[in-house]
């Protein structure tokens, strides 16, 4: 059985700066930033198709196959230098990823197909987390542009190996904007701080995101043209992982208070109302950002519960947006680039006797649970296209 690493955000520490626990969450964000994507919430159709990473013919690419499990297609010949996981365009046509296959992190986009691949970045350092626009005329990225420390290809080495994690963490980031045919290259924000995990607003007229610019992870908004910028969050705790509801008029994100459990809350988009939605689930890592349904009735999220034996069971889960009503869909553990989507795609190496990653599909009430890869390679990070 292939021996992998076991995901696991580290405990913050009971003593020490707010800048060493900022540090520490930092570098285990980025470890999970070269493992996983943002969250995109899609409705399956019947040719609905679903974009993967698999190293079936040697090394880590990207393929795509139909909701079913069939019609499985290889796109990519980067030589596995895949090291940000696709990113489906909202009109399901396009995909967008990042890979080190130039030297450094660049950002690409090719067809659904695999052709008309066209490199977007062009730079020394490393640009990375790719996030469509709504409208999918913009992207959204990560870089360190700025920064003088991390050597090209850093982001990239890091894939495979996490020895030098903390002088990553500890460059400036900013995020970028970028048009979907690679002109008008944007800075977003410039801060001597890092800048992650940017989030577009439904609207497409906004970004939110999380930054530690003034010594602690806060989340922050800014306009897509660069003005407006505003600090959502003020308490001084550690808060992270931000998403939008499709309404808009909310957005949900995690706090990490000192010597306590990470916690999911909701607040308004203008960072009024903070609502805490879960209480003492002793939270200890993350394997998706928490996303809201379309309809807005229910919250989709993965999440690591400790368990009595001391391993960690990483299981889907729903709730109400008011935190009511708790709900357990899977029973498995070790999730590996689970998606939240509608229905739920997600690989895990339970089900599979070689303990190799598959992909399966499960409805939302937790019913139909389906297979949909079967091989002795690592099928993994899954992603549903929309559906128009």
């Amino acid at each position: 059985m292939k021996q992998r690493p076991h995901l696991h955000l580290s405990p913050l520490p009971e003593q020490g700066s707010t800048a060493q626990s900022s540090n520490r969450l930092i570098a285990s964000l980025l470890t999970l930033a070269l493992l996983l994507t943002l969250i995109a919430i899609a409705c399956s159709g019947p040719n609905a198709k679903i974009a993967f990473i698999s190293d079936r013919d040697g090394d880590a690419e990207i393929y795509v196959m139909s909701a079913d499990g069939s019609d499985v297609t290889r796109l990519t010949d980067t030589g596995g230098h895949i090291s940000s996981y696709p990113k489906w365009s909202p009109d399901g046509q396009r995909i967008a990823f990042s890979s080190s296959q130039s030297g450094n992190g660049e950002i690409y986009v090719m067809n659904a197909d695999g052709s008309g691949l066209t490199q977007l970045t062009h730079s020394d350092r490393d640009d990375s987390n790719p996030v469509w626009s709504p409208d999918g005329q913009r992207i959204a990225f990560v870089s360190n542009r700025p920064g003088a420390l991390v050597l090209p290809g850093a982001l990239a080495k890091m894939n495979a190996d996490s020895s030098g994690l903390a002088q990553l963490a500890a460059d400036i980031f900013d995020i970028y904007l970028v048009n979907a045919d690679g002109s008008g290259l944007t800075q977003l924000t410039d801060d001597a701080g890092r800048d992650f995990f940017p989030s577009w607003s439904p609207d497409g007229q906004c970004v939110v995101f999380m930054s530690d610019r003034d010594g602690d992870p806060d989340i922050y908004l800014v306009n897509a043209d660069g003005s407006g910028l505003t600090q959502l969050t003020h308490n001084g705790e550690l808060e992270f992982f931000p998403n939008w509801s499709p309404d808009g008029q909310r957005i949900l994100f995690y706090t990490w208070p000192t010597g306590g459990n990470p916690e999911l809350y909701m607040m308004n988009s203008d960072g009024s109302d903070r609502t805490r939605m879960t209480h003492n689930i002793e939270m200890d890592s993350y394997h998706s950002f928490p996303v809201m349904s379309p309809d807005r009735r229910r919250v989709e999220r993965v999440v690591s519960f400790a368990d009595p034996n001391g391993d960690d069971d990483y299981e889907i889960y729903i709730m109400n947006p008011d935190g009511s009503d708790l709900t357990q869909l899977t029973v498995a553990d070790t999730y590996r680039g689970a998606r939240d989507e509608e229905p739920i795609v997600f690989s895990t190496t339970t089900y599979d006797a070689d303990g190799d990653d598959e992909i399966y599909i499960v409805n939302c009430d937790g019913s139909g649970l389906v297979r949909l890869t079967n091989n002795t390679s690592r099928d993994f990070a899954p992603h549903l296209a929309p559906t128009p």
